[in-house]
């Protein structure tokens, strides 16, 4: 009995061995006439002695360890000088990396397509300038990206594109020290986009300087110059200007929030279904509230005029002076109201019959709160 026992447990730890020795490996044979494998098992030698003339083979059964990959990198630079033969800018962008800048120099006559994260492009030399290819649509685009930054470059449409920079698709992006130039529309911002836009110039686009619909733009220390139509083109947008002057064009303002902070106007701006503010600035031109629109002036000058209609609120805070000449400076009608919160004083020159002009019946306009005022006016008051 005793035999029996010790001879079991030989051949199990036998075959414990040798299941530790084989473990993932496979083992067989190559039959030299055939080529054909046989004898296949699991284990360190075939499931049968191979013939004389036939070769053993065995494998790991997990694979042989391949070449070590190649990393991507955190940060990579890559320059493009587009006034030699070298890589081009879309070229540039299909580069790996986790955070990549493009440095351009020279002239870049391509339409450029932004889709990835974290892209920087910047200019160096003198005149770094991105040029619009392609007719109509043509121009850089920045689609669904976010953390955008470009600066120190000129972008234009070249006379071709219908946009110069048209970022969308909810991205964001920075500019810094851009020119926008040469095309339709300068700047499109729309699809919940947000842009922020520094020290920049938007000039000479045949239709519109910065046009956003249904996104977000800041645009500070810039200038919004010469554009044909419009300078600002705001459509459920959101849109915060500091320390900015716009000339040239209209502004056109449509279901939207928007706010002027030390800013020059020189330009009709028309407003409907709006939430404006005008604070501490300078404007050239008339102020046209409509369709509900709230409106709030604060320590302002208006060499122009300001129209409330279709139900609108112009709110006066602090000093504002408005400049009419021969129109009156302030203009009611419907339901419109103009007045202040608290005590205003609102330095009125005109040479109209009345400085505050209310339409007649059947139209209910109104001046309200504590609005003290030069010059006369024929608009019954709420306090009365």
């Amino acid at each position: 009995m005793r035999s029996v026992f010790v001879t079991a447990l030989a051949l199990l730890c036998m075959q414990a061995s040798a299941q530790a020795q084989s473990q993932g490996v496979i083992t067989g044979c190559i039959a030299s006439a055939t080529g054909s494998l046989y004898a296949v098992r699991e284990g360190s030698t075939p499931a049968y002695a191979c013939q004389k003339k036939d070769t053993p083979i065995s494998w790991n059964k997990a694979g042989q360890q391949g070449p070590p990959g190649t990393s991507i990198p955190p940060l990579l630079e890559v320059p493009v000088n587009c006034g030699s033969s070298g890589t081009g800018i879309n070229a540039a962008l299909a580069r790996q990396a986790d955070k990549l800048i493009v440095s351009i120099s020279g002239n870049c006559t391509e339409d450029v397509v932004i889709t990835r994260d974290d892209v920087t492009l910047r200019g160096v030399g003198t005149d770094p300038t991105i040029t619009a290819y392609r007719f109509n649509d043509g121009g850089m685009r920045i689609q669904g990206a976010q953390r955008v930054v470009l600066r120190d470059l000129t972008v234009t449409g070249g006379g071709v594109a219908r946009v110069a920079l048209w970022v969308d698709g909810g991205a964001s992006v920075s500019a810094y020290n851009l020119k926008i130039t040469g095309a339709r529309n300068g700047l499109d911002v729309n699809a919940n986009s947000w842009v922020s836009v520094a020290h920049s110039e938007i000039a000479d686009n045949s239709l519109i300087g910065v046009g956003v619909s249904y996104g977000t733009v800041g645009i500070s220390d810039s200038s919004i110059i010469d554009n044909r139509t419009y300078g600002l083109f705001l459509e459920g947008a959101v849109a915060l200007l500091s320390r900015t002057t716009v000339t040239g064009g209209s502004a056109a303002i449509y279901n939207s929030v928007a706010a002027f902070q030390q800013c020059t106007l020189e330009q009709y701006m028309a407003v409907a279904f709006s939430r404006v503010e005008v604070a501490a600035s300078l404007v050239t031109g008339r102020l046209d509230f409509t369709a509900g629109s709230a409106a709030m002036v604060v320590d302002t000058t208006i060499h122009g005029s300001i129209g409330a209609q279709g139900g609108s609120a112009v709110g006066l805070g602090g000093p504002v002076t408005i400049d009419a000449g021969g129109q009156p400076g302030i203009s009611l009608s419907d339901t419109s109201t103009a007045g202040a919160a608290r005590e205003t004083l609102l330095t009125l020159t005109s040479s109209a019959q009345f400085g505050i002009f209310c339409a007649p019946l059947p139209s209910v306009s109104q001046i309200t709160g504590g609005l003290v005022f030069t010059g006369s006016t024929n608009c019954p008051s709420s306090s009365q």
